[in-house]
């Protein structure tokens, strides 16, 4: 057998050796699952019967009945299929508002509208600037209340996230506030 062969041959038993023993010792049993990730010290990674994972994290909305000055900062948990879009995620959740069982305990959406889409989110240097369709502003009316609602709701969920220390908020790519 050729020494070249040979090598090659004694290389690759090594490798896939080397393999076989880091998934055994990961618990991977040689299928490859996501990395596990937790976003926040409320949020977790869970493993799922059908070999994905999910991503658990909090949204935030209003409680009827709540007296404090905290509008919009109730938490609720969500559970959604892996992403690595974890705080675009969160949003979506957020603009869904809260399930029909959620509703029944007194939760209600800070926003008017359900069909909000996340255009773009960006987070640098812990600053996340989110720019949101039109729909975002609508049903407000220019009521301050309304708005700061809306605003605590996002900056609340986005804030859960290590990476993110301030919230900027964007509607069809202008500051929130801005009239053309």
């Amino acid at each position: 057998m050729n020494r070249n062969i040979l090598v090659a041959t004694v290389g690759t038993i090594v490798l896939v050796a080397g393999g076989w023993w880091y998934f055994s010792q990961s618990g991977m049993s040689g299928v490859y699952q996501t990395p596990q990730l937790s976003v926040a010290t409320d949020t977790e990674t869970q493993p799922v019967a059908n070999g994905q994972s999910t991503l658990t994290f909090n949204v935030y909305f209003g409680k009827e009945g709540d007296s404090s000055n905290a509008i919009c900062s109730h938490s609720i948990v969500r559970t959604v299929a892996h992403t690595s879009s974890v705080a675009q995620a969160a949003l979506v959740e957020l603009f869904k508002g809260p399930t029909a069982n959620e509703k029944q305990q007194g939760y209600y959406s800070c926003f008017f509208h359900t069909d909000i889409s996340v255009k773009s989110l960006k987070i640098e240097n812990g600053v996340a600037t989110a720019d949101f369709s039109k729909e975002y502003a609508e049903g407000c009316g220019g009521a301050s209340t309304c708005s700061q609602e809306a605003r605590n709701a996002v900056t609340n969920t986005l804030k859960q996230f290590p990476s993110i220390k301030s919230v900027r908020i964007l509607i069809d790519g202008l500051p929130e506030g801005y009239d053309a």
